[in-house]
């Protein structure tokens, strides 16, 4: 089984907030609005929630500590930590 390509992270500043972008290679990508942000940091250690960016995929995040899990469906799964969305 091949190694998933190491995510990378990008910003980008919109009127209402900043846009935060997870790459996976070209695998895919998670895009993630403010509103999507500000839920998912308010997460408490085991608390999942789902969101629907721009693209219409739909993403289940998981919380762990301070890892968070991105599952889209039929998309992939990245694990990142949460210091590196700030």
């Amino acid at each position: 089984m091949s190694k998933q390509p190491k995510a990378t992270f990008r910003k980008r500043s919109i009127k209402s907030g900043t846009i935060r972008v997870i790459e996976v290679g070209a695998l895919f990508s998670v895009i993630i609005h403010p509103e999507a942000y500000t839920r998912i940091t308010q997460l408490a250690d085991g608390q999942s929630m789902r969101f629907q960016e721009e693209t219409r995929r739909t993403w289940d995040v998981q919380r762990a500590g301070t890892t968070l899990r991105f599952k889209g469906y039929n998309i992939g799964v990245v694990t990142v930590e949460l210091g590196d969305l700030a």
